[in-house]
């Protein structure tokens, strides 16, 4: 599997006119838009969990890591724009939960791995 950087932004008015604006500098985060990986990656570790409202993505990347070996690539593969209607910047406590019900379902197939 192979994960490029990403690069997140928003669009502000600057001088009368809408102009990207970055936030970050091009960096690992675990964005689906930024990875290649061949076919027999997806049938090992399977698609995304869908019973999970968010994290999903967060759950894959775990189980991927389990599964098999990351090549991150420190070139720019995406740029991601943040703004008030993304999913991510709703409600802090329900996004932390997910994220740790994710990280909660990792270990607990690891612990299962190693019996």
């Amino acid at each position: 599997m192979v994960i490029g950087h990403a690069q997140l932004f928003e669009m502000k008015e600057q001088g009368g006119k809408m102009q990207q604006v970055m936030l970050t500098p091009p960096c690992f985060l675990t964005l689906l838009g930024c990875v290649l990986c061949h076919r027999r990656i997806l049938e090992k570790v399977g698609y995304l969990d869908e019973r999970l409202w968010q994290s999903e993505d967060v759950d894959w990347f775990l189980r991927c890591k389990d599964a098999s070996q990351w090549n991150i690539v420190p070139k720019l593969a995406l740029y991601y724009r943040i703004h008030a209607n993304n999913m991510t910047r709703s409600n802090i406590q329900v996004r932390q939960s997910f994220f740790i019900k994710a990280v909660h379902h990792s270990i607990l197939r690891r612990r299962k791995q190693n019996e």
